[in-house]
């Protein structure tokens, strides 16, 4: 996987494959397996939630370096912050 794909979306590695973006966060879903996750990953199936799913990531992946960050987190993650 190239750097600036890892830096644009989730990446989701199952023994079914690998999963990006929304596709990715969906069977994040599937395993926490709880209320709301799991009505989410349901509905996730219906392709007009579907398609809003990923409407909303889209803007999501774009907007999250705007975000706050922990910082008591990123010094504990040298990763953290650098998007």
């Amino acid at each position: 996987i190239a750097p600036k794909a890892i830096e644009k979306a989730i990446h989701v590695r199952t023994e079914e494959g690998l999963y990006i973006g929304i596709d990715g966060v969906i069977q994040i879903w599937k395993i926490i397996d709880a209320f709301p996750y799991s009505l989410l990953s349901k509905l996730s199936s219906f392709l007009l939630f579907y398609k809003l799913l990923s409407l909303f990531y889209s803007i999501f992946a774009k907007l999250r370096y705007l975000l706050p960050k922990n910082k008591k987190l990123c010094q504990e993650d040298s990763q953290c912050g650098q998007w």
